[in-house]
């Protein structure tokens, strides 16, 4: 079997849809402070906000610096519960204003390894972050779960198969998993397919041609994130042939 033609990389999501996330993000843990998070469980609303706070902090030192910042050594949350809004308005201030000073090729520390250690990596992570977990946020609070920013959801498909997904097959301590899988977001422009190698360690890439695999998994860009983040059921997607497959590689995020 050929190698499938790559296309370019997924666009960087922009400040404003990152800003425009984190801000309703922020107003829907306010209204589930105590209430569980379903989508992650262990958390209530205070408890993501807490979270996302203390990734923007690591995030913004790391970008401040373009230093390595090791996660044992991320700045914890106030021990005040009380002061934690505003400590995440400041964290998400200082990321946003220094995204958009510094050049996006400035080099800087990423802890993926393949990615690209380069400023833009983390306006792309970040996004990609505070979009999901607004979307958390926002099922906690019995908001309506607004999509993701179909440019956010592209990105981040693209990030969880290249860069995530090899770590997750090879911590994997069930049966192996084996073969293909191929990803059709159907609400992008020309629409936007990924090929997925399981029996190679997940080497996945963007493709322009159709591709069979043994489970094509088809729906919105923002449907099929959820859904390999552990957030949407196969069933709410068009999965066509080895569903256990589809199950099984959504089950790797735990």
């Amino acid at each position: 079997m050929t190698a499938p033609a790559p296309v370019p990389s997924a666009p960087l999501p922009g400040l404003a849809v990152l800003h425009g996330d984190a801000t309703m993000l922020r107003h829907a843990s306010m209204a589930a402070w105590e209430r569980p998070v379903p989508s992650c469980p262990g958390w209530d609303g205070a408890g993501l906000l807490g979270h996302c706070g203390e990734i923007l902090t690591w995030a913004g030192t790391i970008l401040g610096t373009g230093e390595k910042v090791d996660r044992a050594d991320r700045e914890k949350p106030p021990a005040d519960r009380s002061t934690w809004v505003a400590w995440y308005d400041a964290a998400l201030a200082r990321v946003v204003d220094t995204l958009g000073t510094v050049p996006p090729d400035r080099p800087t520390w990423v802890f993926a390894p393949s990615g690209t250690p380069e400023a833009r990596w983390w306006q792309r992570r970040l996004g990609v972050e505070l979009a999901v977990h607004r979307w958390d946020a926002q099922l906690a609070a019995d908001a309506a779960c607004a999509p993701l920013d179909p440019v956010v959801a592209v990105a981040g498909v693209e990030e969880h198969l290249v860069q995530f997904l090899p770590g997750l097959l090879a911590r994997h301590e069930g049966p192996a998993l084996t073969g293909s899988l191929h990803l059709h977001a159907d609400d992008v422009p020309d629409g936007l397919e990924w090929w997925v190698d399981l029996g190679a360690g997940g080497d996945a890439v963007p493709v322009t041609e159709h591709r069979h695999g043994d489970v094509a998994v088809r729906g919105t860009a923002s449907d099929l994130l959820l859904w390999l983040t552990h957030r949407r059921p196969a069933d709410a997607l068009d999965v066509v042939g080895d569903v256990d497959l589809a199950r099984a590689l959504t089950a790797l995020v735990r």
